[in-house]
């Protein structure tokens, strides 16, 4: 395939012949090195990248430890993994995992793989990443969730021939589901909380900027009080439209901040409803919306 076969790379693809073969790129760049210690990891990266590429190697994740190559790309098959030891199998069940034409959302699935975790009579296992996930989301939702062992998924987008990879998937009753991807949704409720807190911010910084400047060309003592008060408005705003940014991100941090900070507001809403009626009630009701928003989200966000 003009592949020039140097002597790093004949030694890096020796030491990946054989059967059950799964080496992350540290391990194979140690056992190159005993052979040829000129070896470098970088040419072993590189050299298993081309080979990836040319579909000569697989590239798997099993387990939460680095990436591991596979030479065997003749025989459809999936892994088993010891949890104990961490040894790599591969294993040829009977079958394919499919997915039903209802459950592909227009998707055409290109491939599946499957990761069977598995215990040596021997071995005393630690909790498996399924059973930490499952654990923490009884300690956080107070019901169990349906996990599985992590299923990596290829699919091309429809009408675009764009390929999408990500993982888990989330299976289904006696078939492998859609996927779910990597990342969390933000409830809608959440972002409106969050561009109340940038509008809030922007009229804190603006009132700032006007209360420093006024209070310099007043001077005196009720000028330096109206500067005092300018850079207060100043540091409120530019926090909440800190706390926006993190309340977009579903950071815990922001929540926090633009619940401390919706709850000032409405207290000072509420000292100053005689004076100011119209405005009170409805900073009573932005504040009281932002409170309820992130109050009620508390399980969407993150630490």
């Amino acid at each position: 395939r003009g592949w020039r076969l140097t002597p790093q790379r004949r030694v890096i693809a020796q030491v990946l012949d054989g059967e059950h073969v799964h080496l992350t790129a540290e391990e194979i760049h140690a056992r190159a090195r005993a052979v040829l210690p000129e070896t470098g990891l970088a040419t072993v990266y590189n050299t298993l990248n081309e080979l990836v590429a040319m579909g000569e190697v697989l590239e798997v994740s099993v387990g939460e430890g680095p990436k591991r190559y596979d030479p065997n790309v003749l025989r459809a098959h999936q892994h088993l993994v010891c949890v104990g030891c961490g040894e790599v199998r591969d294993v040829y069940p009977a079958g394919e995992p499919s997915l039903p034409a209802r459950e592909r959302h227009g998707y055409r699935i290109l491939d599946a793989r499957v990761t069977f975790e598995a215990c040596a009579r021997a071995a005393v296992p630690g909790p498996t990443p399924v059973a930490r996930a499952r654990a923490t989301a009884e300690r956080r939702f107070g019901t169990p969730e349906r996990l599985h062992p992590a299923v990596v998924w290829h699919s091309v987008a429809p009408d675009t021939g764009l390929v999408g990879k990500g993982g888990p998937m989330e299976q289904g009753p006696g078939s492998f589901g859609a996927p779910t991807g990597g990342s969390q949704e933000r409830p809608g409720i959440v972002t409106a909380a969050a561009v109340l807190l940038f509008i809030g911010g922007a009229f804190g910084i603006l009132g700032g900027v006007l209360g420093v400047t006024g209070g310099g060309f007043i001077g005196g003592s009720l000028g330096g009080i109206a500067v005092v008060f300018g850079i207060i408005m100043l540091a409120v705003g530019a926090l909440e439209i800190y706390a926006g940014v993190q309340v977009l991100a579903l950071k815990e941090q922001g929540r926090i901040i633009g619940l401390a900070l919706a709850a000032i507001g409405a207290l000072l809403s509420l000292v100053q409803i005689g004076a100011s009626p119209g405005s009170s009630i409805i900073g009573l009701a932005i504040n009281g919306f932002i409170l309820y928003a992130l109050w009620t989200t508390a399980s969407a966000f993150r630490r």
